[in-house]
């Protein structure tokens, strides 16, 4: 990288209109037509090297963290106006003993601040007592060797002054509608117990709340079910290669290694029953595209190759079968024989037989052709299957893979540990399981779907809390038609139904929303996968199915003591 101080003043285009003079002037035609300067500011570079998030998933996180937060200000909304006729009494003492609308309204809103800030409280302990497992998780996602995220990180100024702005809009969204309705009590109805339903706000605004968070919590269903469905497809795909009992022993260049040594010695240990040195297992997140030439031409191919350096035993290690030509010869000393998969040969256009014996230019050094190797995964699941170069180089090579048996003892590897200090006593021994490497492709999608999962789960609970609310508010307001319709002889399945009724129509105008929504988040979010899933039905029929399950469960108990409730009390109460 070239870092570039601009003058004062200065318009970054000049600068991109000079690079683009310098490249057409410096450098050769051929190389000028394939090489580009970009150009980055400095606050871009530092965020987009500091993790692997980009910016618009954590603007959606953001997002969908403020949704949750309106959705339980809906919720605390809700409750606390379907109970206002409760609390009619104190309002109406109050206010003949002299208190305003204006002292009320700050009463209640007083209320509300206290219930904020004791949740605030409980959430900062919640929250400190999940950073180990956030902060174990970012040191394998970002590399930090330390991360140390606690709710400490809330007392710096830019910080504390958005959450203090979060909870001063927390109060005043969840609270004033609630105080300002029940500050409006005429004081003589209050407390001759007159009030209605129809005092304490409007029911078309809350089937629109309750809407409000149908939608939300169906299109989170929606998405938790795509991404497990999805993360479940990838775990079973077939990499190509064989990779279940693999050990990979890191060596340590450019420090000689006594391979042959390594190898006899660590054969030689039951359980151990082949190794094999190389730069990179068939499947590596270190793909670094390499141009090559093949053949008589001198210029780059128009596609480019991945590379992999190993020995000749690299092969029958991981089960890779040649399509053509042959492996590695040991003799092979000059690390010109190289073997490349189906797919580079498919691009260049010619058949696995005719590429035999061919020159390949790879790095400004010639390499010989010697064999075809089927297709294997080299990379994660996002990519499709990448040209592949395997180059006959030990020299280049990594790390060691052994192949362990199914039953190899338990001490296998204190042995294979043993053997490294006894021949490399000055070197680190650091050895991982290569299922581990490759499970840690499925890292970000693990993540991602633990994320969802929660949100989803906070949504649906949420929403529960808002059907709880709403049918409250239904069997107060509708407390005499249940009356009459129970004079007149309706059976408690009919009484029922008023309720059923009324939560699948909102379920239905919900899901009419999210259905569609979600379909297409998904499907956006499928598309980055070589490897997925095929878009179907399932995911909408199972989100509406279990949204009435679920809403059926939350409103039943209350909606059944509502229809078996005596209609004389009904009749009294009105």
């Amino acid at each position: 990288m070239c870092f570039v101080l601009l003058r004062q003043g200065t318009n970054p285009g000049q600068l991109v209109t000079a690079l683009d003079e310098v490249r057409k002037t410096s450098l050769p035609a051929e190389k000028a037509a394939q090489f580009a300067y970009h150009m980055l500011p400095l606050a871009d570079l530092n965020h987009e090297r500091s993790g692997m998030a980009p910016r618009p998933v954590l603007y959606a996180l953001i997002a969908v963290g403020l949704l949750l937060v309106f959705a339980s200000c809906i919720n605390y909304i809700n409750l606390a106006t379907a109970q206002a006729l409760q609390r009619a009494q104190e309002v109406g003492v109050r206010k003949v003993v002299g208190s305003s609308q204006f002292q009320l309204i700050r009463q209640f809103m007083l209320e509300t601040l206290m219930l904020t800030v004791f949740a605030v409280v409980i959430s900062l302990m919640l929250t400190q007592m999940a950073m180990p497992l956030v902060n174990q998780t970012l040191a394998k996602q970002v590399d930090m060797l330390h991360p140390a995220i606690s709710i400490l990180d809330l007392l710096r100024p830019i910080s504390l002054q958005w959450f203090l702005i979060l909870i001063a809009g927390v109060v005043l969204l969840a609270g004033l509608y609630p105080a300002w309705v029940l500050s409006r009590f005429n004081p003589t109805q209050a407390l001759a117990g007159q009030l209605t339903i129809r005092n304490v706000g409007g029911f078309t605004i809350r089937r629109t709340l309750i809407t409000g968070q149908f939608v939300l919590s169906q299109l989170f269903l929606i998405v938790v079910l795509v991404i497990t469905a999805q993360l479940k497809h990838m775990q079973r795909v077939d990499w190509g290669f064989r990779h279940e009992n693999k050990l990979t022993v890191w060596l340590s260049p450019p420090n000689p290694i006594p391979y042959s040594q390594l190898s006899q010695s660590w054969l030689q240990l039951p359980g151990v029953t082949s190794v094999t040195y190389a730069s990179d297992p068939p499947a590596s997140p270190y793909n670094r595209p390499t141009p090559f030439s093949f053949h008589i031409s001198s210029k780059p191919e128009p596609f480019e190759t991945r590379l992999r350096a190993a020995d000749e035993h690299y092969l029958s290690a991981f089960g890779l079968t040649l399509v053509a030509g042959r492996n590695f010869q040991s003799a092979d000393t000059t690390a010109q024989e190289v073997l490349v998969n189906e797919t580079l040969v498919r691009q260049l256009g010619v058949s696995p037989g005719t590429v035999i014996d061919k020159r390949m230019r790879l790095k400004d050094a010639d390499g010989i052709i010697v064999g075809v190797v089927k297709d294997f995964r080299s990379g994660d699941l996002h990519q499709p299957i990448m040209p592949v170069t395997i180059v006959h180089d030990l020299g280049h090579t990594t790390m060691a893979v052994l192949t362990l048996s199914p039953a190899h003892p338990q001490t296998t590897s204190k042995a294979i540990e043993k053997v490294w200090d006894e021949i490399m006593p000055h070197q680190v021994y650091k050895a991982d399981h290569l299922d581990e490497l490759l499970g840690s492709f499925l890292d970000m999608e693990r993540l991602l779907a633990g994320f969802v999962q929660a949100f989803a789960l906070i949504a649906m609970a949420m929403s529960c809390l808002g059907l709880y609310g709403l049918v409250t508010f239904m069997a107060d307001g509708r407390a005499r038609e249940i009356g009459v319709r129970r004079v007149l002889g309706a059976r408690t399945v009919q009484l029922l139904w008023i309720f059923g009724r009324e939560f699948g129509r909102l379920i239905i105008i919900g899901f009419l929303i999210a259905a569609p929504l979600g379909w297409w988040l998904t499907g956006s979010w499928l598309q980055q996968y070589a490897h997925r899933i095929t878009s179907g039905v399932w995911p909408l029929a199972a989100t509406l199915g279990i949204t009435a399950l679920i809403t059926a469960l939350t409103v039943l108990g209350h909606a059944l003591k509502a229809a078996m409730q005596s209609p004389v009390k009904y009749f009294r109460g009105q």
